[in-house]
């Protein structure tokens, strides 16, 4: 689990069910934004980059990193477009690298 640094409210869990969830954690009321089956397998690991605050890294059992914009995907461009705009973040990019150890 890992609160982004830079966007309030947003939270990005990763599981060993094999699943990535984002979420808007406004006024203490979760909000689903997102789910999709991890790319590594089991997860060990998520974390919001602090350059580019929509990137985030997946580590699992596979040993390889994923990296993914989720600024991409519609539920969170629609919450959090506006602050991505004013963080100055191209929400046209599509930004995905893996690699192993």
């Amino acid at each position: 689990m890992h609160f982004n640094p830079r966007i309030p409210n947003y939270l990005a869990t990763a599981s060993g069910d094999k699943t990535v969830k984002l979420w808007d954690v406004a006024d203490n009321k979760p909000n689903m934004l997102h789910s999709f089956p991890s790319p590594l397998g089991k997860l060990f690991s998520c974390s919001f980059c602090m350059d580019d605050p929509f990137l985030l890294a997946l580590g699992g059992v596979s040993a390889n990193v994923e990296v993914l914009n989720t600024i991409m995907l519609g539920a969170v461009a629609r919450r959090y477009g506006n602050l991505a705009q004013q963080a100055g973040v191209n929400q046209g990019a599509s930004a995905s690298a893996s690699g192993s150890k």
